[in-house]
């Protein structure tokens, strides 16, 4: 099953998601941080205490909620081998190239903008159970 980390400083988008995954009874987990070293110590423990990392995980990542202490994270997921295999995907508030220009060196699968929407959510699951199923 495919795990979600959420990234986002913004309560209302985060109550919003939520809602959208409980709506359409959405089962996966879905664990938010605030800021990047929340998102960083959430995942450093999920991958001491269980699977998840090695198993299937999707970071939708806010890219201006990311700021100095973003810079961290997106540092592990480039080079801590734990992590590299973790797809992000970008959230932009407008879809501004120079933000997409950024983030290149990451293992970025797509951009998303606010606000999110269930299928948007629905692609990204089945676009991942499909490369799990190729791979």
């Amino acid at each position: 099953m495919i795990n979600f980390m959420y990234l986002e400083d913004d309560s209302i988008d985060v109550i919003s998601i939520r809602r959208m995954f409980k709506k359409n009874q959405i089962t996966n987990s879905l664990y938010v941080a605030e800021d990047g070293l929340e998102a960083l110590s959430i995942l450093r423990e999920l991958s001491i205490s269980s699977h998840v990392i090695t198993e299937e995980m999707v970071m939708l990542l806010n890219f201006y909620t990311l700021h100095d202490k973003g810079i961290k994270l997106l540092e592990e997921l480039l080079y801590n081998t734990r992590f590299q295999e973790i797809p992000v995907i970008f959230i932009l508030t407008a879809d501004e190239k120079k933000n997409r220009l950024q983030t290149y060196n990451f293992n970025i699968i797509g951009y998303l903008s606010k606000p999110i929407t269930f299928s948007e959510i629905a692609k990204i699951v089945r676009l991942k159970v499909h490369n799990s199923v190729v791979s």
